[in-house]
């Protein structure tokens, strides 16, 4: 009876296993396997951006790289949706070429703090 218990117990758990994998599998990204696009209008100039999986611009789950240059910032700035998390004012710079992995709800969105700041906003 113990077996049959263990057995069953088993075909279950690869069961819940095959079920998982078949709704997301486990993929892999070699960076020299990229394809890089020029970051949104809403990053500063030189940013670059691959997606891996999701659409960033659409509600739902999303993967991306950000590619910066040395030196490139992002000033004060934060989230409607989630990016680990939404709302919390945060800022970025690199040091040397960065890449920068993102996992976040879509759609993804950026408010600067100080709007002059925004790349988006027209200058005079």
């Amino acid at each position: 009876m113990r077996s049959l218990y263990l057995v069953s117990l088993l075909l279950l758990t690869l069961g819940v296993a095959a079920a998982a994998q078949a709704k997301s599998p486990m993929a892999l990204f070699p960076g020299t396997e990229l394809e890089w696009k020029d970051g949104p209008s809403s990053l500063p100039k030189g940013a670059k951006l691959a997606i891996l999986e999701g659409d960033p611009t659409q509600p739902g789950t999303f993967t991306m790289r950000l590619r910066f240059p040395d030196g490139f910032q992002v000033f004060p700035h934060w989230h409607t949706q989630t990016e680990h998390p939404a709302g919390t004012k945060h800022f970025a710079w690199a040091e040397g070429e960065t890449i920068l992995q993102l996992h976040g709800q879509g759609p993804w969105t950026i408010t600067y703090v100080n709007a002059a700041d925004d790349p988006r906003t027209p200058h005079p």
